[in-house]
């Protein structure tokens, strides 16, 4: 079905005896022809009441199948909420006779004029001057309307700068609802995907629910944050189609605004960016946490009485705070007042202890033996910034007599090891070092409680968790000292996608996950390799697997207790951590769980022997006399 053309609309608002009810509305002119406002599916005139006010006249060029039942059921939504956000309309559904090529009365849609230039045009003037000021008023007032939006129970649908006017007072003013959802257009599809640079990359005209503005809501309010703070950014980035971004630069690492942007080392503006990251990686148009972003930007009030609330809270707030810092204050004298250790033996580093979310908080949703996710709460303990190497490990078999593993640089990690060679080590070096074993070793009888039909060694191996020697760390221990003491990151160096240049794992093209990039496949690199992680521990995350003093359990993080876990009490398979130098991203992950029989070749994921197989040492954080 055609509907006309803006000529033919234009030459109709013209007589007001085309108008089937509306009566007393004529068009502003300007140069001759009516003012208008073009858009990709349809037209806005601005018309004169006779009662001297203005109205806003959209006129419809591009055929909707549904247009009436849609733009009537968003209509009847609006009427019910009273907001200087929105404007209320009304859909005429043959009021304008237009000699075009069916000669009838075609439907229209009538509103209140809202006065006011559009957020670009406002972005726009701003960065000509370089007024941060204005910028910062641009940025608080969007906030305004962003939170509003978002505790809405609709969405624009087609949130871009040019849909956002602004009012002289600031106030800022969603237009053009062509595109919104409300709950009575619930099951049906989009009517259209909205402007590429302001959508989600995953979205599709299936996609059609609340959340549709919270990916354009994070590209407008960091574009807004950032030029704010450097309104030169618009000179390199911007276009009258875009305040900054384009789509692709989130679709890449290498992207030069975001590499301007993460210069300006603003937290809301990496917050943001973080966001859409993890809603790209994750594929999901929703970003968790967006209020609460939004929120560290409060917007300014716009007159005297609320603007003295806030400064009067304010000031309360930070008593507040110089209470919180008086007493932190006060606890690190206290710290400082402890012993510490004389000196770290092997390389230590001090993991302090804390509560975390233990298991698969990105909801990567790969493996259920990663949930569900639980807190666990664990003691201080140091642990070895990187994995016995191949050179310490001989010396123990020189020093006891037994054959030393395939070995490959002394600078390796040492690998092609049980279970129980580990153990036997860290029992060993703690007599050297003049610590007390943590390891009891009872080699005479079978251990009741290892349940391996395949493992002929089955020490009995019994832990005192108390001794100052070194041991290998829980499975607890292992995650939250891989993430950083607990930050929610996704691999072990504190990244959250995993690249070839900073980790050893298989970055080949077949193995690629939304989470890594693609790069060179590398074999065992030396145990110090690559930037270690905050705590300065060094090849969490691939290069080799490294054992755990847990039994593997499928199913227990259901029944973990929260503080100290150690395990089960009795098992087949010890637990593996930290995926190796074969294996994809998925398995390098942190929370990612493997296991092996003590000393049989039953691995998982399958291998045919230990050569990925390695370990570090941990020991209590007790004080030295």
């Amino acid at each position: 079905m055609s509907l006309p053309l803006l000529t033919e609309y234009s030459r109709a608002i013209q007589k007001a005896a085309f108008f089937k009810t509306e009566k007393g509305l004529t068009p502003i002119m300007q140069a001759g022809e009516p003012l208008l406002m073009a858009g990709a599916y349809g037209c806005v005139f601005k018309m004169l009441h006779s009662d001297g006010s203005h109205r806003a006249l959209k006129c419809f060029t591009k055929y909707v199948p549904d247009k009436q039942q849609r733009l009537e059921t968003i209509a009847a939504h609006l009427n019910k909420i009273q907001s200087p956000h929105i404007v209320h309309y009304r859909y005429l559904p043959e009021e304008l006779w237009v000699n075009s090529e069916e000669n009838k009365y075609y439907a229209v849609l009538l509103m209140e004029w809202v006065e006011g230039k559009t957020l670009g045009e406002a972005v726009r003037e701003a960065t000509e001057v370089g007024s941060k000021a204005a910028l910062q008023r641009l940025a608080d007032n969007f906030t305004t309307l962003s939170l509003w939006l978002l505790a809405q129970d609709f969405a624009h649908g087609d949130l871009k700068h040019d849909n956002i006017l602004v009012r002289s007072n600031g106030t800022m003013v969603l237009i053009d609802y062509d595109g919104m959802y409300v709950p009575g257009l619930l099951g049906k599809q989009a009517e259209n995907k909205g402007v590429e640079e302001y959508q989600h990359p995953m979205r599709t005209l299936k996609h059609f629910d609340t959340n549709l503005d919270d990916y354009a809501i994070a590209i407008i309010a960091a574009a807004l944050v950032a030029l704010a703070q450097s309104p030169e950014l618009y000179k390199q980035f911007g276009e009258t189609d875009r305040m900054l971004f384009k789509r692709a630069d989130l679709l890449t690492s290498t992207s030069p605004l975001k590499t301007s942007l993460q210069a300006l080392q603003h937290p809301t503006v990496n917050a943001l960016l973080q966001l859409l990251q993890e809603s790209i990686i994750a594929q999901n148009l929703q970003l968790p946490g967006l209020a609460k972003t939004l929120q560290s930007l409060p917007a300014l009030p716009n007159n005297i009485a609320e603007t003295e609330l806030l400064i009067a809270t304010t000031k309360q707030k930070l008593i507040t705070v110089q209470h919180k810092l008086t007493r932190l204050e006060q606890h690190l004298v206290q710290l400082k007042s402890i012993p510490v250790l004389k000196t770290l033996p092997r390389n230590m580093v001090l993991v302090r202890g804390g509560t975390f979310e233990m298991g698969d908080v990105f909801d990567d949703n790969h493996y259920e033996n990663e949930k569900p996710v639980h807190q666990v709460t664990l003691s201080d303990f140091y642990m070895a910034a990187c994995c016995v190497t191949f050179d310490e490990y001989d010396a123990f078999c020189v020093a006891t007599q037994r054959q030393k593993p395939y070995e490959r640089d002394w600078e390796m990690p040492v690998i092609n090891i049980t279970w129980y060679d580990a153990v036997a080590y860290c029992n060993w070096l703690s007599v050297q070092d003049g610590r007390q074993p943590v390891y009891t070793i009872d080699k005479s009888r079978q251990d009741p409680n290892n349940e391996n039909k395949d493992d002929d060694v089955k020490w009995i191996v019994t832990p005192n968790w108390q001794a100052n020697g070194y041991r290998l760390p829980t499975e607890a221990e292992w995650e939250y000292a891989a993430r950083e003491g607990g930050k929610k990151v996704r691999f072990g160096n504190g990244q959250n996608i995993l690249k070839a240049t900073e980790s050893s794992f298989n970055a080949s093209s077949h193995n690629k996950e939304p989470y890594s990039e693609v790069g060179k496949y590398h074999r065992t690199v030396p145990t110090d390799s690559f930037k270690p992680n905050s705590l300065g521990l060094y090849n969490m995350s691939g290069n080799v697997w490294e054992w755990c003093w847990d039994w593997f359990d499928w199913n227990y993080y259901q029944k973990s207790p929260a503080n100290r876990p150690r395990g089960p009490e009795n098992g087949s398979n010890r637990v593996l951590r930290g995926g190796c130098s074969s294996k994809p991203a998925r398995y390098c992950r942190v929370a990612y769980r493997s296991f092996s029989a003590p000393t049989k070749l039953n691995y998982f994921p399958p291998v045919l022997n230990f050569d990925h197989i390695g370990f570090r040492l941990v020991f209590v954080a007790q004080l030295d006399g």
